[in-house]
């Protein structure tokens, strides 16, 4: 388990994936704005082909291009996905790990405290057996007393 001082706190756990998110989510979006700028620069680029056949044959490499570069997007939104995925987990294990040692301090808090409430008590209970053990040992002395006075009499 890692040094309680220098683990991270809930604020910086959450700071992080907060982060991780908007890193990720902006990636996400900068990749999408290129898939779309790419694709439009294929498809809006004039033919040059002015026979049918050269059109067809453009149109189809055009097609092709377009097949190439949405393959290559899902490959990489599937890795990068992956890799998001894989950094959430991380940060969950970082967030299990502080929440465990605060279950941890807390469990020991409250023995610590279940204890000292324990030799409180004992401490209260052996000093009324004491005040108690005293009492007898007063009426003791008192009846003894009231004896012999009474003998003498």
């Amino acid at each position: 388990m890692p040094n309680p001082e220098t683990a991270p706190n809930y604020i910086e756990l959450t700071t992080q994936t907060s982060a991780l998110a908007l890193e990720f989510g902006a990636a996400a979006q900068k990749r999408a704005a290129d898939y779309v700028k790419n694709k439009y620069e294929i498809v809006a680029r004039p033919y040059t082909g002015t026979t049918p056949d050269a059109k067809i044959r453009e149109g189809f490499e055009r097609a092709n291009q377009i097949a190439t570069l949405a393959s290559a997007e899902l490959q990489t939104t599937a890795q990068k996905n992956a890799e998001f995925a894989e950094a959430l987990l991380k940060q969950a294990a970082k967030a299990q790990d502080a929440i465990l040692r605060s279950w941890h301090g807390l469990s020991n808090t409250g023995l610590s405290n279940l204890n000292y409430a324990r030799e409180t008590a004992n401490g209260h209970i052996d000093a009324f057996a004491k005040g108690i053990g005293e009492f007898q040992d007063i009426q003791k002395r008192a009846a003894t007393a009231a004896a012999g006075a009474a003998s003498k009499t």
